[in-house]
């Protein structure tokens, strides 16, 4: 054996067992990590080719037999080595039991051979054999014997060699019983010349399962055993494979055989594998004591029990790891921290800190201890906690030691503080202790070790009697009077029991106050009675007094009451808390899915509600009221029954919470509104809903993770589908019929084909994860629908704009053409709307549909304004039609009434054009106020055609004048030219002529369109023909008396600008107008003169010259 192998010997020659060397070798091969996933193989058998075998099967480096020095022991003893390369630790133990074989071991050896058996049946998990050739064996088999002969004579041969050793190893496992089955190995060596493999298959088969399997029964039935194993069979202790090799000479096939053969020792603690029943296994750990001491039995010859064997075992290594983990705790560095901390003071987290510390080691034997015995393990954890305990106990003790100081002396000047603030002293009392025993409580709490039960009451009973002692001194100290000491004993005998009563919140809780309130105040006042009865007071003091007694009595119950209504919503919380999270025997439920979540909430929110409704008013006075019943009916569902009347009218209540007080208790009797009630409930829903939900959240939290990944998937395949790649292209390029069905038809298929994926996970992620899908697909498609819309809103604006002109252009009326083309229109685009809508949106087009009714609003509103524009210009024109012509000839007649029929003459066709123009636009649906301004324009524009007329007319006075003096100076009444005779009289002609003219300019003066009187035509005759016209009246008169009458620029009665042609110009025109008509008249006169001359008429020749020297005008001047 080589040094530096990772082997040793076990056990020597003498029978010495080598409890340092294995100690090392479990080190070096790192054996106590393994726990139970090891293996141990022992080889036992004939000494011929065993090492050699080993050395090949396991390579390790075991001695071998020198046939050149002897053939002497090889091992001599028991050795182990780790087998290199097999996989779990597999550890190889060579025996030497080859009791046979008088050259290698004598007689003496017998006891260890059988003690080296039993010990490597009780810590082996495979026992390989090894025995010799087989080539005697060809004998038996090719003998011409029957099969029955040759196999006894295969028995007697198999008894020459091995028979020994095998009784020897039967009759050891008759000792013991074994916990479960040892694979046996037979290993036979080829020294013939015929190798097995070469022989014929059904000699082999003869051989491994005929033969051998046969002459092992029959060693096994030979063997002597004890009763209780007289009907067993070789099969039920042992299962065994034999295995035929090739002689060492022949290397190579030797070689590939054991590589084959060493396969199948890889993973055989596998089930199926060598060593694949683990019963009874000793963890790894433990296997150098399990060893030592079944060797140690071994030797004392005593029976080897190996379940009670397994227990020592796991006991003593339990303890070992118990008290090395023990060890390590009084050593640990942040004990010793925390140990030396607490010395000094009150250590925030002491209980957290130490129970890490000592849950740390406990946790570590658990790792170490796992594979032993149960009952060892727990038994030894058990102590190891409880010596734990024990040891950190002063410390803890210590701790509370501070707690208590810490919360006395905080009572002490708590209570001091309060007294002097002139507080009540009970109060003072009950609040300082509260808060110090909650104070310590607290501290407790903090102090409280994880793994320990330690109780603290007498510790919290020692506060208590400290503080109740040092109260109880204050009080002689403070109260003087009698009166204090008995409100103290009803304070401190009702407000614990009213309290609890308040907390508990029974069925009958404010019967049982009242019961405990009369009676404890019954006993004070019988025993105040008796007290006071020595001071002889008037009876009406001491019935003040008890009356006293009574009121405060109450008084306490009802602040009792009123504290514990402040902390409803603790109580409640707390009592849903117990009702919800432990069962009907209060033990911690565990959400296994069985549980009727919804019932149990019911239940819980029940036990709350009931504790809300019994704070809810002081009962003290024995009064029915409903406070439970409307709570119950209001708050939850409906919940509780109503079947009185009085019930009836409850539930028929609209709000019967929207109250500030409850209908049967005063104000002052109410601790919790109706209001307040509602508020406090949906709070305490809020606060206790995570509770709820956390019973549910675990498969719902699995079930929104998947969802969402199948969700995430189809979104990204509808992305790069290929009918909605085709449909987005498609709608760029203009309107797709059918748009909205075939996009409908993509979307529900992936929304489709995620209800399908998903359709056994939670409801409520699935249609969640949904939601969110199609919301995001609905997303990721609304451009295109959008686009889709603005197609369908181009083309039926196009559609609209067509239909109008073709309407308006058949003569239909525009109003009318207009809506019935925008019905059209908007009956167009709901289709193309209902076209395109998704059937998985609800999307809304009436923001396209404004737009487009906007947009046709402002082109019919364009149209129609053309159309009106174009209908004014033409009734203009027919206006400018019907007014110039007969304006113009009125003007140019100059008759008496010209403005008169002017003025007809406008109102007729100004009348017949409005009628017609108001008939002509009732089809645009104007309304009236635009109708009349269009009307109004129309009447301003006639007037303005007239008075343009007038103001061209007047530019022309002139040409009329003299047309007018021309017409009736040189034509007759008849129309007819005149013939200057003698008898017409020419100064007469002249004058009418002039009038005539003057006439038509005092008609063309001014306009007058309204019909206002003037005196235009009597000024200028007055002043331009030399007064020939008759003033009558004294306002003519006055005209006429006027020195310059036309010495002005304005007409009296006119307006500038109805002025046509001002007085001054009259004047002007008017000299104009007789120069140039006075050359007309002469040659009248010289035709008359000369007609005369005809008829030998002359005038004298006198005349004659002043004609020719003065001219016609100053002649006739002369004559007049």
């Amino acid at each position: 054996m080589e040094e530096d192998c990772c082997a040793t010997q076990l056990i020597y020659g003498d029978g010495e067992f080598n409890a340092d060397g294995l100690d090392k070798f479990v080190k070096e091969v790192k054996l106590a990590e393994c726990g139970i996933s090891y293996a141990v193989v022992a080889i036992m058998g004939q000494s011929s080719g065993r090492s050699t075998l080993m050395n090949h099967l396991f390579q390790a480096k075991f001695r071998e037999m020198d046939a050149n020095s002897g053939r002497n022991q090889t091992t001599k003893g028991i050795w182990i080595a780790k087998c290199v390369g097999i996989e779990p630790c597999t550890i190889a133990m060579d025996l030497d039991l080859e009791g046979t074989d008088g050259k290698e071991r004598g007689e003496d050896d017998t006891a260890f051979e059988k003690q080296s058996a039993i010990f490597a049946l009780a810590v082996s998990d495979i026992v390989l054999i090894n025995i010799k050739g087989y080539s005697n064996y060809a004998l038996i088999i090719n003998a011409p014997q029957p099969q029955l002969m040759r196999q006894e004579m295969f028995k007697r041969s198999l008894d020459e060699q091995d028979k020994p050793f095998l009784e020897t190893f039967f009759e050891v496992m008759m000792r013991f019983s074994f916990p479960r089955k040892t694979m046996l190995m037979f290993v036979i060596h080829d020294n013939s010349k015929t190798p097995f493999q070469h022989w014929h298959p059904g000699l082999r088969k003869f051989i491994l399962n005929v033969l051998f399997s046969k002459a092992l029964e029959e060693i096994w039935n030979g063997v002597p055993k004890p009763q209780a194993y007289k009907s067993t069979r070789f099969s039920d202790f042992f299962s065994e494979e034999v295995v035929v090799m090739s002689s060492y000479e022949e290397k190579e096939k030797f070689k590939e055989e054991v590589a084959q053969l060493r396969q199948r020792f890889s993973h055989s603690i596998y089930p199926g594998g060598f060593a694949g029943d683990r019963r009874g296994v000793v963890p790894s750990s433990g296997f150098s004591f399990s060893a030592q001491q079944i060797w140690k039995v071994i030797k004392e010859n005593k029976d080897l029990d190996l379940h009670a064997h397994k227990v020592m075992v796991a006991t003593v290594r339990c303890e070992e790891i118990a008290k090395q983990k023990f060890n390590q705790l009084i050593n640990d560095g942040g004990w010793l921290a925390l140990k030396e901390a607490v010395q000094i003071g009150p250590v925030q987290g002491f209980g957290k800190r130490l129970s890490s510390i000592v849950g740390t080691y406990l946790s570590e034997y658990d790792i170490e201890a796992i594979y032993f015995d149960e009952g060892a393990r727990n038994s030894k954890r058990q102590l190891l906690e409880s010596k734990a305990l024990d040891f950190v106990y002063p410390a803890y003790t210590t701790m509370l030691g501070h707690v208590r100081s810490k919360a006395l002396e905080d009572f002490k000047v708590r209570l001091e503080e309060s007294l002097n603030k002139r507080e009540g002293f009970t109060s003072s009392v009950r609040t300082c202790t509260q808060s110090s025993m909650l104070e310590f409580d607290e501290g407790c709490a903090d102090a409280a070790v994880q793994q320990a039960n330690w109780d603290s009451s007498r510790v919290r009973k020692k506060l208590q009697r400290d503080i109740d002692a040092y109260a109880s001194s204050v009080c002689s100290a403070k109260l003087s009077k009698l009166n204090g000491n008995y409100e103290k004993q009803l304070s401190a005998s009702l407000t614990g029991p009213v309290k609890t009563l308040l907390e508990t919140g029974g069925k009958d809780t404010w019967a049982s106050i009242r019961k405990l309130l009369n009676h404890e105040t019954e006993v004070a006042i019988s025993e105040f009675s008796t007290v006071v009865a020595d001071f002889e007071l008037d009876k009406a003091t001491i019935a003040q007094m008890l009356q006293h007694l009574r009121d405060y009595s109450r008084n306490v119950v009802e602040k009792k009451a009123r504290e514990e209504a402040t902390k409803i919503m603790i109580h409640m919380k707390d009592r849903f808390s117990t009702v919800f999270n432990y069962d009907s025997d209060s033990m911690l439920r565990v959400w296994t899915g069985k549980e009727d979540i919804r019932s149990i909430t019911t239940d819980a929110r029940s036990a709350s509600m009931k504790l809300l409704s019994v704070m809810a008013a002081i009962r003290l006075d024995e009064k029915p009221d409903n406070i439970e019943k409307v709570l119950f009916s209001s708050l939850m569902d409906g919940a509780v029954t109503v079947s009185s009347s009085q019930d009836r009218r409850i539930e028929a209540s609209a709000d019967p919470l929207a109250s500030s007080n409850w209908k049967e208790f005063s104000s002052k009797d109410t601790l919790i509104t109706p209001v307040q009630c509602q508020s406090l409930w949906r709070q305490f829903i809020a606060e206790t809903e995570n509770s709820v939900t956390q019973a549910i959240s675990a498969h719902v939290m699995a079930a929104t993770v998947r969802c969402e990944e199948i969700a995430n998937q189809k979104f990204s395949q509808l992305i790069f589908d290929e009918d909605w790649l085709a449909l987005e292209e498609a709608i760029q390029i203009g309107p797709i019929q059918g748009f909205g069905k075939r996009l409908s038809s993509i979307l529900s298929t992936y929304l489709s084909k995620y209800d399908i994926e998903a359709i056994y996970f939670d409801e409520g992620a699935r249609n969640s994860k949904r939601q969110l899908l199609e919301s995001k697909a609905l997303d990721f498609v609304y451009p295109v629908y959008t686009t889709m819309l603005g197609h369908v809103h181009s083309k039926v604006l196009e559609d609209f704009k067509v239909r109008l002109e073709q309407s308006l252009n058949k003569g239909e009326g525009f109003t009318l053409s207009v809506r019935t083309c925008t019905q059209s229109s908007m009956l167009e685009f709901d289709k193309g709307c209902a076209d395109a809508a998704i059937q998985q949106a609800n999307w809304d087009g009436s923001r396209v549909l404004e737009k487009l009714q906007r947009d046709i609003d402002a082109h019919a509103s364009s149209v129609c304004s053309a159309k009106l524009s174009e209908l004014n210009v033409n009734y203009e024109r027919q206006l400018a039609a019907s007014l110039t012509g007969p304006v113009e000839a009125l003007l140019e007649t100059g008759g008496k009434d010209t403005w008169g029929s002017i003025r007809k003459l406008l109102n007729r066709e100004t009348e017949v054009a409005i009628s017609k123009f108001s008939t002509a636009i009732s089809d645009f649906e104007l309304d009236k106020e635009t109708i009349a301004k269009m009307l109004q324009h129309l009447k301003q524009y006639s007037r303005n055609v007239v008075e343009k007329i007038a103001r061209e007319e007047a530019t022309k006075i002139m040409i009329h004048m003299k047309d007018r003096f021309f017409k009736v100076f040189s034509c007759d009444s008849d129309s007819m030219p005149r013939v200057w005779t003698e008898k017409e009289d020419i100064r007469s002609i002249t004058k009418d002529a002039c009038s005539a003219a003057l006439n038509l300019l005092s008609i063309m003066a001014a306009i007058r369109l309204d019909e206002k009187p003037d005196h235009i035509e009597k000024v200028l005759f007055s002043s331009l023909m030399d007064g020939t016209l008759t003033v009558s009246s004294s306002q003519d008169m006055r005209i006429g008396a006027s020195a310059y009458p036309l010495a002005s620029s304005t007409w009296e009665e006119v307006s500038s600008k109805d002025t046509l042609i001002t007085p001054v110009q009259c004047k002007s025109l008017w000299g104009e107008f007789k120069t140039e008509t006075e050359y007309s008249v002469t040659e009248a006169i010289l035709a008359q003169e000369a007609y005369k001359r005809s008829n030998n008429w002359l005038p004298p020749p006198w005349a004659i010259m002043v004609m020719v020297v003065h001219g016609f005008n100053q002649f006739m001047l002369l004559l007049k």
